[in-house]
């Protein structure tokens, strides 16, 4: 049994390859993955390679911080909370609540 980390860094592996022209059985093979498996990663994309993520710059606020920000709202906390939890201003918290409140 393979452990999360070996996983991830075998279908990482198995996209490089994939995007490098290589077929889904030598792919899988040279992985070390079983082909039903490839053909899974490969279904759950809908046969596109995926992109790679750029690093976060931390300027902007991600998709998981704003709605990390939308339920500690919901369920009561105050500006000064939710930016104690993310390790960021209240101001850009306040901002992201003002910017995003229903009118």
């Amino acid at each position: 049994m393979w452990s999360k980390k070996d996983l991830i860094d075998k279908q990482a592996r198995f996209w490089v390859l994939m995007a490098e022209g290589s077929t889904l059985v030598a792919a899988c093979d040279t992985v070390g993955v079983n082909r039903r498996t490839g053909r899974r990663w490969r279904q759950a994309t809908g046969g596109l390679i995926p992109r790679i993520k750029p690093p976060s710059s931390g300027r902007y606020l991600c998709l998981d911080e704003r709605l990390q920000i939308a339920d500690v709202h919901l369920a009561g906390g105050g500006v000064r909370v939710i930016a104690r939890q993310l390790g960021r201003s209240p101001a850009t918290i306040s901002r992201e609540l003002v910017r995003n409140r229903s009118a």
